[in-house]
């Protein structure tokens, strides 16, 4: 008969692997100190949407989703022009990060930030915390 676990990290609450097998197998899984393992049935949504979960307190949660959208998906790289981005459904702050130190702190109350450039780039806009998930967005700058 096959079993379903989860092991999760008990500090950040990543997952670190979904298994099936069988109930032997499942066996050699023991919790630590630092992971935990979650029996989970076979029809549990987590084998089929892994980064929509994470595990928090030693529980399987399921993370908050994240509509990302833009009012401009390319912006003039002059440093002047601006795009806004805003995160929908945010259930507490992230810190959003664009590489060279700059960092902007999207929140639940405060749910957009501005991006600009004076180089030509490519923004990748994406969230994977231990509350959120949502699908990349991009912006240019040329």
């Amino acid at each position: 008969m096959s079993v379903g676990w989860v092991r999760t990290d008990k500090v950040t609450g990543e997952l670190l692997g979904v298994y099936t097998g069988s109930a032997e197998a499942r066996l050699t899984y023991e919790e630590t100190a630092t992971v935990s393992v979650h029996d989970v049935p076979l029809d549990h949504p987590i084998f089929d949407k892994q980064r929509e979960w994470s595990g928090l307190g030693g529980n399987l949660v399921q993370k908050a989703e994240v509509v990302i959208s833009t009012n401009k998906p390319q912006i003039v790289a002059d440093g002047i022009d601006e795009a806004a981005v805003t995160f929908v459904g945010l259930v507490a702050p992230i810190s959003v990060s664009f590489g060279e130190g700059v960092n902007q702190i999207a929140t639940p109350a405060d749910p957009e930030i501005i991006l600009t450039s004076d180089v030509p780039r490519q923004f990748v806009i994406e969230i994977d915390d231990k509350l959120h998930f949502a699908e990349p967005i991009f912006v240019e700058a040329q």
